[in-house]
């Protein structure tokens, strides 16, 4: 696995700090990923003086979101308040995809829908004003990821289909030459629009750390270390990566 090496334990938590002191406190950005290990782990991380010191110190990316409003639950932003930025007692720098602006605008788009039936699938209209919005988005975002990314660190985590940020298997963005792009899942498997790091960001950053934990992880994690299979998470073999496992997401890998 050229330019990646694993790191296994029974708390994802010391291992994610041990790496951080490797990597020093002189970065610039921190991206963090939504879903079960993002935020939270970050909260749990939060009686560690040292490390919400270095937190406090930089700027907090986002690695990807889904296109929805941030006060629904289907939301990374919802998540990143609810599990950390409303939960630690410092003021920490937090950059998200999503603009007050494009809330309010998102919140017109959906009105009348339920969110979390992804109406944008069925509707043509409400599917083309949602993307135009994200693409306004990524490209506004992109300035801030281009100006941070190779001082940063890219906390990463892995789906069961494969995909990490919001890179799907055989979406459209997986080959894209932009730092920030529209992506979404042609299975239907991942809900929502979603604007998202790519790989051409995630070869120009520092650092990057994917996090693993649990059984429901094994699987995947088996795939992408131990075969030849391609999937999306794949690609980070090339790159100068960490892989963070706990022991059931590492239990099929020697």
């Amino acid at each position: 696995m050229a330019g990646s090496r694993t790191l296994i334990g029974n708390k994802i938590e010391s291992l994610f700090v041990s790496f951080l002191s490797e990597v020093g406190s002189d970065f610039k950005g921190i991206f963090i990923s939504g879903g079960s290990t993002g935020p939270a782990l970050f909260r749990s991380l939060a009686s560690n003086n040292d490390f919400m010191h270095a937190l406090s110190a930089v700027a907090i990316g986002q690695v990807d979101e889904r296109v929805v409003p941030t006060d629904c639950t289907d939301s990374n932003t919802y998540w990143f308040y609810k599990d950390l930025l409303d939960q630690v007692d410092i003021c920490l720098d937090f950059r998200p995809i999503l603009t007050d602006e494009e809330n309010q605008e998102l919140h017109r788009c959906f009105s009348g829908y339920d969110v979390t039936e992804e109406p944008e699938r069925t509707s043509m209209a409400l599917w083309k004003e949602i993307t135009s919005l994200a693409d306004e988005a990524a490209s506004r975002y992109s300035k801030f990821v281009e100006d941070t990314i190779e001082n940063s660190i890219v906390h990463l985590g892995i789906g069961t289909d494969g995909h990490t940020a919001s890179l799907f298997p055989r979406s459209k963005s997986l080959d894209s030459p932009k730092l920030v792009d529209v992506n979404f899942d042609p299975t239907g498997k991942n809900r929502h629009i979603r604007v998202t790091l790519t790989f051409e960001a995630l070869r120009r950053a520092r650092e990057v750390v994917v996090v693993a934990k649990g059984s429901e992880k094994k699987e995947v994690v088996q795939r992408v270390l131990t075969t030849k299979e391609s999937l999306p998470a794949s690609r980070l073999l090339d790159l100068k990566t960490t892989w963070i496992l706990d022991r059931e997401a590492a239990a099929l890998i020697s």
